[in-house]
This record gives C-alpha cells, sequence and structure tokens, in this order.
C-alpha cells in the first residue's frame, strides 16, 4: 500500500470524513464539529488519509505543550488492515515529535480489541477505566498512555 497519503485535511475533506465517522462510531462527530475543531489550529491537527485519491480515513490530534491526544481516528471499513491507521499513527509521532510533545494519551471502547492491538503495538499502555464513558452502548472506556 505505497500509495497512501497522509495530508493535512482541509476543508473540502470534511464531508467524506463525516461520512468514515458515521460508519466508524455509534455516536459519531458531526460535520460542524469536525469543522469547529479545525479551525482551533494551534492545539488542534487533522489529517486525512488518501488511497488513490480516495479518501479513506482521518486522524485528529490535540497537542498542548508536552502533553498530546489522540482525539480521533477512523479509517473505512473496507480499507481496513491495509495499514493506513499504522500510517496515520507514525504521522501523530512525527508531528508529537516535532511539537516536542512528552506524553500522548487516548480513550477506546472495552471492546474495540483491534484498536487496543494497534496502540499497545505503538507502545500504549493501559493506565485506567472510565466506568460508563461510552453510549450507545453503554461501555467502559480504556484510557491508554506513552511517553516519549
Amino acid at each position: 500500500m505505497n500509495n497512501i497519503n497522509i495530508i493535512p485535511t482541509t476543508e473540502e475533506h470534511l464531508d467524506a470524513i463525516a461520512e468514515i465517522e458515521a460508519m466508524c462510531f455509534s455516536t459519531p462527530w458531526s460535520r460542524n464539529s469536525f469543522a469547529d475543531s479545525m479551525s482551533n489550529k494551534q492545539v488542534i491537527s487533522f489529517f486525512t488519509a488518501t488511497l488513490n485519491n480516495e479518501i479513506v480515513g482521518y486522524i485528529c490530534l490535540f497537542h498542548l505543550f508536552e502533553e498530546g491526544e489522540l482525539l480521533n481516528i477512523a479509517v473505512k471499513p473496507n480499507f481496513r488492515n491495509c495499514g493506513i491507521a499504522q500510517k496515520m499513527i507514525n504521522k501523530m509521532f512525527e508531528l508529537f515529535k516535532q511539537k516536542e510533545v512528552t506524553r500522548i494519551t487516548l480513550e477506546l471502547r472495552e471492546s474495540n480489541i483491534n484498536a487496543k492491538s494497534l496502540y499497545l503495538k505503538n507502545g500504549f499502555e493501559p493506565i485506567g477505566i472510565r466506568k460508563n464513558y461510552y453510549t450507545s452502548p453503554l461501555e467502559n472506556g480504556i484510557v491508554m498512555q506513552k511517553n516519549i
């Protein structure tokens, strides 16, 4: 999959990103939520994954001083297990290194075994549980962290 590109997200990507979000999450962010977040470029960074010019995923990151957080990442279901999420994670590490981030956190549903496996493979460790954090269905959230 050498033709996967991770590029800065623009306004033109938002409709496709909102579609991917709706495919992947039971309580999706709206297009407006993405647009509002994108306006805060000082602390929020968005990247879009494309494959042969098709938008197939995105990642949303927060960074402030030495703290970083993976807010959201998604890949279209029919493009999973192709290395796209890993390429976006690599982009996150690259950006956070430039921003001098030393600690990255994220959270995920307990049932999201594939995501947890990806994060463990990339050096994240579980550090806590948020009871009943997610809705539709009600589920605990796992908080993970990586020091870089």
